[in-house]
């Protein structure tokens, strides 16, 4: 049985919340790890997304559109796109967003360093400590410093 968020519960019947989760076949760069957040980064390649990790301080580089869930070589992953996904360190806030490391983070993005931009983009909540109901929008706000 499903519970909240689409977590597998003890419980019988489904939680409040409850949703579906979409993943896809991408090809990633040998350093996109498991966990950090991707841009859809040229053409297909073989029929598969090409991705790569988000970066705030690149325009060229957002919005994300997905997590790598996992890894089955080098250079193919598989990307979470929509959904619940576990995400460590992250806080139960309202909101999850780009963090300047290419993770989800609870901490919105303010500051940037001198003569850098942050672009700020919102990618779900996070209903649990270490778990994000995973719905990134594509709009984007523009930090200067």
């Amino acid at each position: 049985m499903n519970g909240v968020w689409g977590r597998p519960s003890g419980g019988g019947g489904t939680g409040v919340g409850d949703v579906g989760v979409s993943r896809r076949d991408a090809v990633c760069l040998s350093t996109d790890i498991v966990g950090n957040v991707v841009y859809i980064a040229g053409p297909s390649i073989g029929g598969l997304m090409s991705v790569e990790t988000a970066d705030i301080t690149s325009q060229s580089k957002m919005p994300a559109i997905g997590v790598v869930f996992s890894k089955s070589s080098d250079t193919r992953c598989k990307i979470h796109l929509f959904g619940d996904v576990d995400a460590p360190g992250v806080l139960s806030t309202s909101d999850v967003w780009v963090s300047p490391t290419g993770k989800m983070t609870h901490i919105i993005p303010s500051n940037p360093p001198a003569n850098t931009i942050y672009i700020r983009q919102r990618l779900g909540t996070a209903p649990l400590d270490g778990l994000v109901l995973f719905r990134p929008t594509l709009s984007v706000t523009v930090i200067t410093s």
